[in-house]
């Protein structure tokens, strides 16, 4: 069964209202997913819910922005979503500089049905966590591998922009060199890297995590792989930090968790929940940090302590004290935001 969810006509006016003016909407339109990946941080019970959005209170909460620097689509599966290409058809291309969609893309009938004035400011955000059959399907399931890589494909043909998302843990680490081998090959030029989180499925496969120390080691050999001349773009989290470096960043500002100068920074970026929670960051999905509930009539803004939007205006904050899950270890105690980020050419 497939729960229909509200949303009130109000709900930008209320953001508004409590000082949050969002220029970067992320919105996850359903729950439901055809996969059930071993890392998903959305967890098997709440892609299971099947909730979703009602597609006219959709349209109309986003086309009462009067400008977006971009809206990102998600799921569950977002191609799932009933009426996805009408969602798009729908929207107002000029108030929105840039469209993305994150899929899992084993489905591609809703794609071939969106404007072209729609697809001329998409980016389609292809999750890939193998550069074989063995490691992908070991991931995301059997049959999933020739699925998304067909249709990745097909809209690389296609001339749409296109970024692979891939999640690194302890099965894919040891060939990420491969991967980028086979992600060159089939012309994919952006790779957006995750570290596995023990959030939703995570924590029951946390064997899959990798720890702290050896992320570290991972992101200081891709900075080795640099070359200003290659044609792969890899944005990766730096996610961990030992004392030294924690105080440097911070000192320097070029580190401001949730606030401006970060990626989610000055209040402009909020994400909608199939719980109906808002939050600034997936970081905090499952917790109590949310920024505020809303109902069938309005938006409540949460009041406690630990709020992410009030929380991270301490600059010094980490981010393990709102989510333990979020963890470092002896040699990098400090976990740094998800949108603390960097990237090299290879």
């Amino acid at each position: 069964m497939k729960n229909e969810l509200k949303i009130p006509s109000s709900l930008l006016n209320q953001l508004r209202q409590n000082n949050i003016n969002p220029s970067d909407l992320v919105f996850y339109v359903t729950s439901e997913c055809n996969l059930r990946c071993k890392h998903c941080y959305i967890g098997n019970e709440l892609l299971s819910q099947n909730q979703y959005f009602s597609i006219d209170d959709s349209i109309s909460f986003i086309n009462s922005f009067s400008k977006l620097d971009r809206l990102t689509i998600l799921g569950g599966e977002p191609f799932l979503y009933h009426g996805f290409p009408e969602l798009l058809n729908s929207l107002n291309p000029s108030i929105i500089n840039e469209f993305r969609i994150t899929s899992n893309l084993t489905e591609i009938t809703p794609y071939q049905f969106i404007k072209d004035e729609i697809k001329e400011k998409l980016r389609i955000c292809v999750s890939l966590d193998g550069h074989n059959q063995e490691i992908h399907e070991f991931i995301r399931g059997k049959g999933t591998f020739n699925k998304t890589v067909t249709n990745l494909k097909t809209i690389i043909n296609d001339n749409v922009d296109v970024e692979v998302t891939h999640t690194i843990m302890s099965k894919n680490i040891s060939y990420f060199r491969q991967f980028i081998d086979f992600i060159r090959s089939i012309g994919v030029k952006r790779i957006n890297l995750h570290r596995m989180s023990l959030q939703g499925n995570g924590l029951i496969n946390q064997q899959l995590q990798v720890s702290p120390t050896d992320y570290v080691a991972f992101c200081n050999d891709l900075k080795t792989m640099h070359n200003e001349a290659g044609e792969i773009s890899i944005r990766f989290p730096i996610q961990f930090a030992n004392d030294a470096t924690f105080r440097k960043i911070v000192t320097d500002q070029s580190y401001q968790p949730h606030t401006f100068k970060s990626y989610y920074g000055d209040n402009q970026r909020v994400v909608i929940y199939p719980t109906r929670q808002v939050f600034i960051s997936s970081e905090f999905f499952g917790t109590e940090s949310y920024i505020g509930t809303f109902d069938d009539d309005s938006f409540y803004f949460n009041n406690q302590n630990i709020n992410e939007l009030t929380y991270f205006q301490n600059e010094t904050a980490s981010i393990s004290e709102l989510n333990p899950e979020q963890k470092g270890d002896e040699n990098y105690p400090y976990v740094l935001s998800v949108s603390f980020k960097e990237a090299v050419q290879v």
